[in-house]
């Protein structure tokens, strides 16, 4: 276990045995998640490519469900979607 003294404005130095099982570099970015009463630090990099992640076992068959089979069945529906939008604008 490492520990690390917190500053008065809130400043806390990740010890470098962290810093380098993480591979975290000066000027990258880190991801502080709340579990509980616990707080973890992890690269901000896997924070994203997990809530990607979550979001596509979120999906998962809803392209079927909405008939989009293709990239242009995406582009278009977007587009619809726009359009949608657009028109529920100017009749507010």
């Amino acid at each position: 276990m490492e520990t690390a003294r917190m500053t008065n404005n809130g400043y806390i130095q990740i010890p470098l045995e962290i810093r380098k099982k993480l591979n975290l570099k000066g000027g990258k970015n880190v991801a502080f998640v709340l579990d509980g009463n616990k707080i973890v630090i992890e690269s901000a990099g896997e924070t994203a490519f997990k809530a990607i992640k979550e979001a596509q076992r979120a999906f998962e068959g809803v392209a079927e469900e909405w008939g989009v089979k293709t990239e242009q069945d995406v582009v278009d529906y977007i587009k619809n979607f726009r359009k949608e939008i657009a028109e529920e604008k100017k009749r507010i």
